[in-house]
Formats: C-alpha cells, structure tokens, sequence
C-alpha cells in the first residue's frame, strides 16, 4: 500500500485548523492588525531596480547596475502567481524553459539545451549547489522549502562561470530564503485539490537575543498522478510525496561579524513509469517504480566587516542524497568549503577573490539496468576567482574583468574568464555588454556509465539478424569539457515608477559538446546467450550555435493593477565533426521552444480581494529518444482569486492549465517512456495561511 505521511500530516493541520476556526471570529475582533515589515512588494518598480542582489558577482550590487541579464523573482511574485513547487516559480523568469515531463519530473534549462537531464545550468539555493556530479545537472523533485520563507530568486541568464565555476554555462540560478529575523511568529499553510490533493507547512521562528534569531520548518504534501495518453498503460502512476523540515540560525554582531547556520532533511517517494531494455523477450520491460529519496544538508556561513567595503566570509556545507530506484540506486556525500575577500583598492577599484575546494564521493549499486566501470569514487574539484570592478568614469561607466581557475579530475586545469562593460547615464538608462567564457566538465556518467538504451528484436523489421541487437551508450574516459564562448549586449530603461523594460541579446559559440558517435559492433555472450551490441561511445564531436534575446516589461498603469509582460526567442543551429551525423536529427536543436511568451496581471480589488491572471504561451517542439515525438505548441491561463479577511490570514483559490482539459509538455530524453505520453493536467486547488 502506497504510504501517505504527507497525507496524514496535512490531515492532522486541517483538523487542528478546524478546532481553531471555532474560535475565529473573536479572535478576529479582538486582533489588533499586525504590524509587518516593509518588504519587497511594498517596493516601487524604482526601488526594485535598486534593490541589492549577490548572484551575479558574489557581491551586494545594485540590480540596475549589473553587467548580465538578470531578473529578480520577488516573494509577492511568488504568491500571488499561485505556484506550489520551485520549478513552477522558475517560469516567472524570461528566457528560462520549464517544462514538465510527469507529476514529479521537470526539464528546465536556462537559452537551449533542455532536458530531464539539462546540464548546463547552475543551481544554488542559499549559496549552496545542488547540482548533482551524476549527470552534471538538477533533480528537481528534490529541491524545496516553505514557499513564503523564499525571500527571492535571482535568475541570471547567460555565463556566470568567471565567478560560480563550472557548469554555470547558460545560467545561474540561485534561491534564497530570508533571515530568521524576517520570520519571527508562526505560519501555518495548508491546501487541498484536484492534483494538489493535501499540502501543508508549519514554520515558527523566534528570538534568541537581541542579535540572535531562529526559525524551525516543516512540509509535507501527497499529489496526484497524471493522465497518460497511452491508453494501455493505464495501470502507470507518477504520483508523488515528500516530508521536509529544517531550520536556520542567525547571529547578526555589533561588530560587523555575521553568522548562518541552517539545515534540512526530506524523505519522500515518486512513482513512475520506465522502459528497460533487456536481452531476452519482449526486449523491452514496462515497469512501474517507486523511487525512494531522502536526503539532508547542513551549511555554517561566517561574514565579518573589515572595514569601509572591505568584507571575509567562509562558507563550509554537508549534502547527503540518497535514491533508490529500479534501475540504480545512489548514495551521495558532498563536503565544500568556500572562502572569499572582498575590498576596495584605490577610489575606482572594487576586487573580489576567493578560494574553494569540494570532494563529493558516490557509491552506485545494483547495477542490472546500468553499470558503473567504479561503482564507487571520489572527486576533488579545487577552484580559485578573481573579479575586479574598474570605474573608468565614477558612478557612469564601470569595467569588470575576472576568471576563475579550477582543477577537477576529469579534464584538469579549466580558465573561465569575462569581461563586463556597464555604462549608467543616469537613473532611467543601463547599458551593457560582456564577453565570457564558460565549461561543462564531464560528469561521472560521461567518465563510467554503460547501459542497454534498446534492444532490437532478432527477426525483426527493423533487425534481419537471428541476435537481438543491444543499442548501448558507453563511457568516454578521454572527454573533453564542452567549452561557450559567450557575447551578449543588454539595454534597461525606467523612465518612471511605473514603468520599466529590461532587455538582452545574446550569441553564444559551443565547441566539444558532449554527443554519442559510432563505436565497434561486437558479439557478446549474456545470461541468455549470443547478442550483437552497437556501442555508441560518449564524445566531444558536436559543435552548435545560438542565438537570440529576451524582454521583460512591467507598468503599473493603476495604483492597485500591475502587468508583465515577458518575451523570449531562441534560435539553435548544431553541426558535428563527424559526417556519420550530418544528416541526423539532432535533440539539443528541437527539445526547446523557438519562441516563449506571458502575460500577467494583478488587481487589487475592493474588500480585500485580489485577482491574477497569468497567460503563458510555448512553442512546439519534438522531444524524446530513440524517436521524438511532437509536442504542439500550447497557451495556457492560470487564475488565483485571494482574500485578505484579516491582515493575519489569507485565503485562495487557484486555476492551473484552464484553456485546456490536458496537454504535453515533454518527454524525457532517454530509453524511459519511450511508449508513454504523459498529460499537465487542469488542476484546482483552495490554500489558506495564517500568520500568528
């Protein structure tokens, strides 16, 4: 029987919920309005360009005066977008690609190059990486907290390698919460659904000293499958739970010293359905999975004031993750350090260096569906940056110019250096341009990974031999870093409070990209006797080209109504040095859509109500292995109807994907699911918070 703790826990907050709403309307009567501190919503659009940001050269800078393309994602967006999961939140962003692949899965990636297993772009949440060396990407099912304790998103599009490191090729994108003593009292979140069917969290934080201020968290919630479009495989389920809590400390010194001490653990299982290949008939096995996942981290941060702009800061973290599914189960243990030094030289110079070292050790196990050649390793990666900001004119024309250099143990010594003009006119105009350069090392399914993608039937139409014939990827020990060399001009304009546009261009230059080429044929024996394999080893023949640019405008035409506008085109051109592949369809050019586009409106209306609206539209693409599939292009409305009745409680009710009763949004790309298409769904979901 499939087990339900979220389920249950949320059953448990709803019944507590009910005992306290005896009581509500006095105590409704007798509560004073809570005071509540200024924050980001309350901010006009001159304010919000002015607000600091630390992704983008791990450094406080002004938003209007960073030399990348980058686009804040605020808390207010957050709530009032409806959204339940991170991945969802993402799509407030230009120029990202959130697609969902089934209930539990996501392909996100930041200018091409998407997939279940996208690999070119950087995550963080408070600092800390949650990329997996496994595959050099995200599993995004995993990545969560409290919702209404995310202070903001800082999405940047476009290299951030000079600074975060490899694998921060086409974007960065870091979440972060906010102080603890930003979320003093209780908050109590609770939902239900059509595919939401129980979600609740519980989040108290509190005073330790004067300086000193604490927060303890925890979040559960039980969702429902997918439609599959296949329908023979009515029997498939991806629906999923999850169970997390944390907490998070901070000391904050009279004497400019700092300190952070936070942490998480999470277990949950995911549903899912999988095709295997195997070596005797049907050759193909359909298999309904549940993969378990748990996992926790810990991360200690120390900041301390020098003096007038001059700052140290050490930051060590722990990450354990754990998943065990049909296919291969993964144990994982990351340890990182990070120290770095900031400081002004002179009136017109602002540097920045810093030094990290990271191991993170795996052990892969059951290896019937896929064989590591060292089932268990570990990596080092040892990295060092240096970032310094020129004001070639004060306050008008800044230059920055850095790199980073790191030692990994698959391709050695990788430089990744930039540079950034931004010139500032005044307060309504920002213009920029930067040059960099950016790597995606292998990841440990590059350097160690065989297994079975297909395997053809002996017989058959499509194989006339009396052996069946295994189509298998192989490991390269010899790749190379896929290598961008990164152009991209940018253009901001706020003429007023009400009004601003942010703009970018881009073309980017990829060599040595990872793809699979053409390796020997060989007869192998198996438990069930001769077969033919068709190796396609991994290799670094794929060179590809892109270009295109995103714009996001935001006007508040009322007072009490805002809208934003967002627009994002991408074009995608991919060649290989091997002319097997000239003629070959390639993924990485029709997995991500041509063009993208939203629309969202927030009224405030009388009695304390509020109305969004939210129109997404996505170009089609072709998705999936060993033969892509048409997903049509799609538009989409989601609509949140909230009421404030009290300043501690809200309530709202939420539409998902009401244009249509179900479509498709991707297919992963691999082996998995080739036969099955799964559905996003219409959804409806009611949730309540109350903040005491």
């Amino acid at each position: 029987m499939r087990s339900l703790p979220a389920f249950r826990f949320v059953l448990a907050a709803l019944a507590g919920l009910g005992a306290w709403s005896a009581g509500l309307s006095g105590l409704l009567s007798a509560t004073t309005a809570l005071a509540e501190p200024a924050e980001l919503s309350d901010l006009n659009l001159e304010q919000l360009m002015g607000m600091q940001i630390t992704s983008a050269s791990k450094k406080s800078q002004k938003l209007s005066d960073v030399a990348a393309a980058v686009h804040v994602i605020t808390q207010e967006d957050i709530r009032r977008s409806g959204v339940t999961s991170i991945p969802e939140a993402l799509r407030l962003a230009p120029g990202i690609q959130v697609a969902r692949i089934d209930a539990n899965k996501w392909a996100i990636s930041a200018r091409g190059f998407n997939g279940r297993f996208a690999n070119k772009l950087l995550v963080l949440m408070d600092g800390r990486s949650v990329y997996t060396p496994t595959f050099a990407g995200v599993y995004w099912e995993v990545q969560d907290t409290v919702l209404e304790d995310i202070d903001r998103i800082e999405v940047i599009r476009g290299p951030g390698a000079t600074v975060w490191g490899a694998n921060a090729v086409n974007g960065v994108i870091n979440i972060i919460t906010k102080q603890a003593g930003k979320t003093r009292g209780g908050e109590i979140s609770v939902g239900a659904g059509s595919q939401e069917r129980a979600f609740g969290s519980a989040r108290y934080g509190f005073e330790l000293s004067d300086d000193t201020h604490a927060r303890v968290y925890f979040k559960g919630f039980d969702r429902e499958r997918f439609p599959v479009r296949d329908a023979a495989d009515r029997g498939s389920s991806d629906a999923w739970n999850m169970q997390r809590g944390g907490f998070r400390l901070d000391h904050d010194g009279k004497a400019g010293e700092r300190f952070t001490l936070q942490g998480d653990l999470y277990t949950g299982s995911l549903r899912q359905s999988i095709d295997l290949a195997q070596l005797s008939a049907p050759y193909s096995l359909h298999v309904h999975d549940t993969a378990n996942v748990s996992g926790a981290n810990l991360l200690g941060r120390w900041q301390k004031a020098l003096g007038l702009g001059e700052e140290v800061s050490l930051q060590v973290y722990y990450d354990r993750n754990v998943r065990n599914e049909v296919f291969l189960n993964e144990t994982r243990d990351t340890f990182d350090i990070d120290f770095q030094h900031h400081l002004g030289v002179g009136e017109r110079q602002d540097l920045i260096w810093g030094l990290g070292y990271r191991y993170s050790h795996d052990n892969f196990s059951n290896p019937t569906f896929v064989q590591f050649g060292n089932g268990a390793r570990g990596v080092h990666l040892f990295s060092g940056f240096l970032q310094d900001e020129i004001s070639l004119v004060p306050e008008k024309l800044k230059l920055t110019l850095g790199t980073k250099l790191e030692h990994n143990d698959f391709t050695g010594f990788e430089i990744q250096p930039s540079l950034r003009l931004a010139w500032t006119p005044n307060s309504h105009h920002a213009l920029w341009g930067a040059v960099s350069r950016a790597v995606r090392t292998p990841s440990r399914s590059d350097d160690a990974a065989n297994t079975h993608l297909l395997v053809l039937p002996p017989l058959s139409g499509v194989n006339p031999t009396g052996f069946p014939i295994a189509v298998s990827p192989v490991h390269n020990k010899a790749m190379n870093a896929e290598t961008l060399l990164g152009f991209e001009l940018g253009y901001r304009f706020i003429p007023s409070s009400s009004l601003s546009l942010d703009t970018a261009l881009f073309y980017n230059d990829y060599d040595r990209l990872r793809t699979i080429s053409f390796g020997p044929v060989l007869l192998r024996r198996s438990a069930n006797g001769l077969y033919i394999d068709q190796t396609l080893p991994f290799s670094n023949i794929e060179s590809a080209r892109s270009y295109g640019g995103e714009a996001s405008l935001v006007w508040n035409p009322l007072s009490n109504w805002s809208l934003q506008a967002q627009y994002s085109y991408l074009g995608l051109e991919t060649t290989f040095s091997d002319r097997q592949f000239a003629n070959n369809i390639n993924l990485d050019e029709i997995s991500t859509p041509q063009q993208q586009w939203s629309l969202r409106s927030g009224w405030d209306l009388p009695q304390h109500l509020e109305l969004d609206l939210w129109l997404r539209y996505v170009d089609r693409i072709q998705a999936g292995i060993p033969a892509p599939l048409r997903i049509n292009d799609y538009l989409t409305l989601d609509a949140r109807l909230g009421w404030r009745p009290h300043p501690s409680l809200d309530l709202a009710l939420v539409g998902q994907n009401l244009l249509d009763g179900a479509h498709p949004e991707f297919i992963m790309e691999s082996g998995y699911q080739q036969h099955t298409v799964v559905e996003v769904p219409r959804a409806f979901f009611l949730k309540l918070n109350w903040r005491f």
